[in-house]
């Protein structure tokens, strides 16, 4: 039986978590990894994705934190990423994370604080890691549990800044990811958010998904929140990559 987790205070506020609370056995988790994988073979399969090499995209962001239109260098096999736009003034922008810490340009020059390269490097390996769905919910780390023919758990034990991340994953009949209720506790410990992806594209043999839309779970929290989306455009795989595209320039170190 599958209970959901559902504390008095969390429902008068922000209602029930639909996080399922699952057995500890291996079953569960066979049955959650069985998933997974099939969500893998689905968007190309992991070979595929470990040979993707750098992928460049444009990508329309509505909402906070992105700009709404910029060029991207992603490198998904060493989580690097470069995003490089033009503002309506003319001025040129440049987040850079070589995996460890973000640098931000303007118009070439070093501009951003250290807590203002961290949340560039957050913001560049947030990117990413949604790049790698669902191959993400395979990393080493990740513990599946399966919660019923179309729906799995994605928890993780000891791993990154925010172990305590999980996922409920949703599949479509073609076992690609259809929806996910999650909780990134780097963001909070209270609010669910949920993602869709109403588009995908199939690219060199990888299904990518152009589209994706964020909201908070709650209907409250989502009426008051703006709308977010992120459209990908001009995606190619197996582009080059030079260390010192993603690097902070010396005079940034």
């Amino acid at each position: 039986m599958v209970r959901s987790a559902c504390p008095l205070l969390l429902v008068a506020l922000f209602g029930c978590s639909a996080r399922p609370a699952l057995r500890d056995d291996s079953d569960v988790h066979a049955r959650g990894r069985a998933l997974a994988l099939a969500a893998a073979a689905a968007h190309g399969g992991l070979d595929r994705w470990r040979t993707l090499g750098g992928v460049r995209m444009h990508l329309r962001a509505s909402g906070p934190f992105y700009p709404r239109d910029a060029d991207y260098l992603f490198d998904p096999a060493r989580n690097r990423a470069v995003a490089r736009w033009r503002d309506a003034r003319g001025h040129e922008h440049e987040w850079r994370h070589d995996s460890r810490r973000g640098t931000e340009l303007d118009d070439g020059r070093c501009t951003a604080g250290k807590r203002r390269r961290a949340l560039v490097g957050g913001l560049l390996s947030n990117l990413l890691f949604w790049l790698g769905v669902p191959f993400k919910f395979l990393d080493e780390g990740a513990i599946q549990w399966g919660v019923d023919a179309d729906r799995f758990l994605v928890t993780y034990r000891g791993v990154g800044d925010t172990p305590d991340d999980w996922y409920l994953v949703t599949l479509a009949p073609d076992r690609r990811v259809a929806h996910l209720i999650y909780m990134t506790t780097g963001f909070s410990r209270v609010f669910e958010l949920e993602a869709a992806w109403p588009e995908y594209r199939v690219i060199d043999g990888l299904v990518v998904g152009a589209r994706r839309r964020i909201r908070p779970r709650n209907k409250f929290w989502r009426w008051l929140a703006p709308r977010i989306e992120y459209q990908a455009s001009d995606v190619r795989l197996g582009q080059p990559l030079d260390d010192a595209a993603f690097a902070p320039p010396r005079e940034c170190s």
